[in-house]
């Protein structure tokens, strides 16, 4: 399972960077940027998270290896 806040975001003009543990991982760009504010706006903070997450295409699997 994602652990609470560890995906935001920043807005700039036009333009949406993802952040993961404050490391940037996805641009969305123009009207998929105006999309992703309108979705995210309803949402609690944990569906935000998994929202960011899928975004991201590389934290919805659950299959990655652990040490």
């Amino acid at each position: 399972m994602i652990e609470d806040n560890t995906f935001h975001y920043l807005s700039g003009k036009d333009k949406i960077i993802i952040y993961w543990q404050n490391k940037p991982v996805k641009t969305i760009k123009g009207n998929n940027a105006n999309k992703f504010l309108m979705n995210i706006a309803d949402m609690s903070e944990k569906q935000a998270q998994i929202y960011m997450a899928k975004l991201t295409g590389n934290f919805k699997r659950g299959n990655e290896k652990k040490d």
